[in-house]
């Protein structure tokens, strides 16, 4: 259902979703909103607004791209990069690792290199985040993914022992030994 937005300006847009009684509509209000055509402070105040409530709905990969399209029309270099590696957290968070891993390399492009070192360090953490959250709430196949990816990246000694572990453990479970051969010699 379409609805029909008559409000141009931000604080009409605040009054009306102040209007609004749960998420759910509030979030097909918005997405109807930024298809018409409002200045860009409303804009990107929903834009704001819809993420907030996407991340509220757990729809972690929709709240990543609102994020990722904000990142693309951003001006400022900080800007880009900041709200690309929040898409990237996002993302992972949804366990889609190939286009989290995406969002973190556009937010490397924006940048220098001694900061490319932090957006590496931000994506590891938030990788094995994601992956002891699967770990113990006993989602270990989804967790292998991430482990996986993991032991390829610069840990440091305690971490990496710590993925291996798991990984050992994981395969050992599933019936994997080539796959445990290979890690044992890492």
């Amino acid at each position: 259902m379409v609805m029909r937005i008559l409000e141009k300006s931000k604080e009409e847009f605040a009054n009306k979703l102040k209007t609004m009684n749960t998420p759910l509509i509030k979030i097909n209000y918005i997405e109807d909103a930024l298809r018409g055509t409002i200045d860009i402070a409303a804009r990107a105040y929903l834009g704001d607004i819809l993420t907030e409530l996407y991340v509220e709905m757990k729809m972690f990969d929709k709240a990543a791209r609102a994020l990722s399209n904000k990142a693309s029309v951003s001006t400022t270099f900080k800007d880009k990069m900041e709200l690309y590696c929040r898409a990237g957290d996002l993302m992972a968070h949804a366990q889609r690792l190939e286009e989290a891993e995406g969002l973190y390399v556009k937010a490397m492009r924006e940048v220098t290199e001694p900061m490319q070192l932090v957006i590496k360090k931000r994506m590891k953490d938030a990788f094995l985040k994601v992956a002891n959250e699967m770990w113990v709430g006993g989602r270990k196949s989804g967790a292998i993914k991430f482990y996986e990816k993991l032991i390829k990246m610069p840990l440091d000694a305690n971490e990496k022992a710590g993925v291996k572990d798991k990984m050992m453990e994981m395969y050992k479970n599933m019936g994997r030994f080539s796959e445990m051969k290979i890690l044992q010699g890492i």
